[in-house]
């Protein structure tokens, strides 16, 4: 089963921890039991990261992060190699200076069906792009589409490198994550 509940988890650790780095971009435009189900947005590399740790998980390498999204058949995009269309993923919007990007950009976490990788991981291709876990290196990732993220660009793989000493507010309503663990082997 889908666990959809991504912005009403922050919530809950930004109360537990008492937001040590600051709130995520536009989070007073969050309200967990409206918006409980969209993936978090505006956070940095640090806030992921440490989100991921207090859930006891981590934030996916970036070869985990290309499996999950591609699988091993060679798909440009998660459900094959078709141009994106619009409602296949949610991106190509405008930005927005002074909206809620919860209500007005991002959807919700499996919303769109087609945007559903070989392993039924949701939203690889649009809603926000990813960080990622890159070991050995001062250089942080961000992965796969977003919002904002034009039609032309909308591959797979597209890296977008920040900056790694980059702190909240500096970033971008746009850009999210999602959190990895290590399935013990039997």
């Amino acid at each position: 089963m889908l666990d959809t509940r991504c912005a009403e988890q922050y919530s809950k650790y930004l109360v537990a921890t008492g937001a040590p780095d600051g709130l995520p971009v536009d989070w007073d435009d969050v309200k967990p039991a409206i918006h409980g189900n969209h993936p978090v947005a505006g956070v940095n590399y640090f806030d992921a990261s440490a989100y991921c740790d207090w859930a006891g998980k981590r934030l996916p390498s970036d070869p985990e992060w290309e499996k999950a999204a591609r699988g091993t058949d060679g798909r440009i995009y998660p459900w094959g190699n078709e141009r994106p269309q619009i409602g296949m993923t949610n991106f190509n919007q405008n930005h927005c200076f002074f909206c809620n990007i919860y209500d007005e950009r991002l959807a919700p976490v499996g919303r769109c069906e087609q945007d559903r990788s070989p392993y039924g991981v949701f939203d690889m291709a649009g809603n926000v792009t990813e960080w990622v876990q890159l070991t050995g290196t001062s250089v942080t990732h961000l992965r796969g589409g977003d919002w904002r993220t034009e039609r032309r660009f909308m591959e797979l793989s597209r890296i977008k490198t920040e900056a790694p000493h980059a702190r909240a507010p500096g970033a971008n309503p746009d850009q999210g994550f999602r959190c990895a663990m290590n399935v013990p082997l039997r």
